[in-house]
């Protein structure tokens, strides 16, 4: 999820680590990562990856990835193709996160659109505003479901801690 750190990701990583040798980056500007002021694009994350892969001198590696995440693989594979890279796991990335404006419901719903473009830009500019923490915290309530929040308040907090480590600023500039 953008904006989140390794430690959201703390029980997947406990249980894969039971099997395998397991590397969990935060990327950039992300969890307890260095907070420079540039290079939050795609782009640049996907390099920050190679970088890591081949300072480690990794091969056959499986890359997983996590909502934005799985634009930074992509990211990787346009740039490096599939070196040292054996297999993908894909975890929830929705293929838009902005419906059209003649789309149906239906048709947003299964695109996993839950912005109108214009909602897009209101919902950045409200991440970089005086109501950031709210708005970060209602933001990562929905990315779970109404029982989990309720059950699992501590967890959910977790998250929205982790998440707010990004500075809230860099949501909305477009030189970085």
């Amino acid at each position: 999820m953008w904006s989140q750190g390794v430690s959201a990701f703390k029980y997947q990583l406990t249980g894969l680590g039971r099997h395998y040798h397991v590397f969990a980056i935060s990327m950039r500007g992300h969890g307890n990562s260095s907070k420079p002021t540039h290079g939050y694009h795609i782009e640049r994350l996907s390099k920050d990856l190679r970088h890591f892969i081949v300072s480690k001198n990794l091969r056959h590696v499986t890359l997983a990835g996590h909502s934005m995440g799985i634009s930074v693989v992509w990211g990787y594979l346009e740039e490096y193709g599939n070196d040292r890279v054996s297999k993908l796991i894909f975890v929830d990335q929705m293929p838009m996160i902005t419906s059209g404006a003649s789309w149906t419901a239906k048709e947003k719903q299964d695109a996993g659109a839950t912005l109108a473009p214009a909602g897009l830009d209101k919902f950045v500019d409200a991440l970089n505003g005086p109501d950031a923490n709210k708005v970060t915290e209602d933001f990562v309530k929905s990315q779970f479901t109404k029982q989990y929040v309720r059950d699992h308040a501590d967890a959910v907090d977790a998250v929205y801690k982790e998440n707010l480590k990004f500075p809230r600023h860099y949501a909305r500039r477009d030189d970085l």
